[in-house]
Order: C-alpha cells, then structure tokens, then sequence
C-alpha cells in the first residue's frame, strides 16, 4: 500500500512542471530588449535555455528564469521514474507492465537530460530531449491501457491522452530531424506542448488512481462498526 501512495504521489508531482514553466515565462515575458513571450513560438525548452551570455545571437535563446525549469525537469524526470518503479498493477499480463515501466524509465531520464543540458542554439540536438521523453511516457501510457484493471483509468481518457502525445511528439521530433525553420519558429511552441501536457495530465490521473486505490481498500476490509 505505501508503495503504491508513493509511486501515485511521485507522477501527481510531475505536475509542477507546469508550474515551473510559468514562472520562467514571468521572467521572459521581463525582459524589456528581447522578444515577448510567445507560447505558440516559444517552446518549454526554450524557456531553460542559458545563452542569456549572448544576448545579440538571434540563434541563441535568453531565459533569466531558466535555472527554475532546468532544476524542475531534473526532478520532474526523477519523480517520473520513481512512480514507474513504485506504481502497483494487480493482475493481468506481466510483460506490458515490465514494457512500460522501461519507457517510463526512459521518459523520465530524457526529462532529466533536459534540464542538465538545456537548450543553446534553438532546435539543436539538445532540445528534443523533452519532446522525446514525453513520446516515450505516451508509448507507457498506450501499452498500460491494455491491461484491464481498475488501477488503469479512466481508460477512455488515458487512451485520448496517450495519443495525443504520441502524435504530438513524433510530429515535434520529426521536424526537428527535417529542420523547417519556418514551422518550427512560428508553431514549435504549440507543438511541443502537445506532447508534453497530454502526457503529464495522463501521469497525474494514473498518480491520482494509484492513491486512492489504498483508501478504497482499507475502506473495504475496515470492520463494520
């Protein structure tokens, strides 16, 4: 039971992730000689970026918030591992379950990467790491659809979220590999949040799920006064 309060609090604490990404846009959106925040155009990434050293290079990004969300999504990533590894799921097939504890695994380590190598030059290689891990935590939340039990739900929705972020991601990632500059420096803010907030409200229900999941069965087998 401990084990799987602290595995549903660890992905309801994904969360903050959003939180983070609205402080730093409050110091982005201060900055008198540089672009307005624009969340259509600028990305979450974008948003941790530490080229505030080059403020003339209109190919480096400036974010005076960025340790907020680069620290953020070092625990976000770690938070998202940890309820991989500690998230309960009775009954049913083993492997899906072995299958997307990896990914999360996996999510949750890009998450992190992303913070302890934030963006310098926009879309460079280091500024699909988020998009990628997300697309990753998409892929878990598809395969944990699968198995029918009640830890996993509400299915309809986890099903909507989880390919939402999956479409977004690969749509994000694949133009990035292709670099149209124009879409990616008029839309990328869009896209990128497009895989990402599907798959953090997904962890949040399943987080939510696995905490009440303890309370319903102590509820249960609590003796009739």
């Amino acid at each position: 039971m401990i084990r799987r309060l602290l595995g549903g609090c660890c992905w309801i604490a994904a969360g903050l992730l959003m939180v983070a990404e609205l402080i730093a846009a409050v110091g982005w959106a201060g900055l008198a000689s540089y672009d307005r925040f624009e969340p259509w155009r600028i990305t979450i990434s974008d948003l941790g970026a530490t080229g505030c050293a080059v403020p003339d290079s209109r190919y480096v990004d400036c974010s005076p918030f960025h340790p907020v969300l680069d620290l953020t999504l070092i625990m976000v990533g770690l938070l998202i591992i940890a309820g991989g590894l500690l998230s309960v799921v009775e009954g049913g097939p083993r492997w899906p379950v072995r299958i997307a504890r990896g990914l999360l695994v996996v999510c949750g380590l890009l998450v992190s990467a992303q913070g302890i190598i934030p963006p310098w030059n926009a879309y460079g290689p280091e500024s699909v790491a988020l998009a990628g891990g997300t697309t990753a935590g998409a892929l878990a939340i598809t395969l944990l659809i699968a198995i029918r039990r009640p830890e996993i739900s509400p299915r309809r929705v986890l099903r909507v979220l989880g390919l939402i972020g999956l479409l977004g991601g690969l749509v994000f990632l694949g133009l990035v590999v292709a670099d149209p500059p124009r879409v990616l420096s008029r839309v990328g803010g869009v896209l990128e949040r497009i895989a990402v907030y599907p798959v953090l409200a997904g962890l949040i229900l399943l987080g939510v799920r696995q905490v009440r999941r303890p309370r319903n069965s102590l509820a249960s087998t609590a003796p009739a006064a």
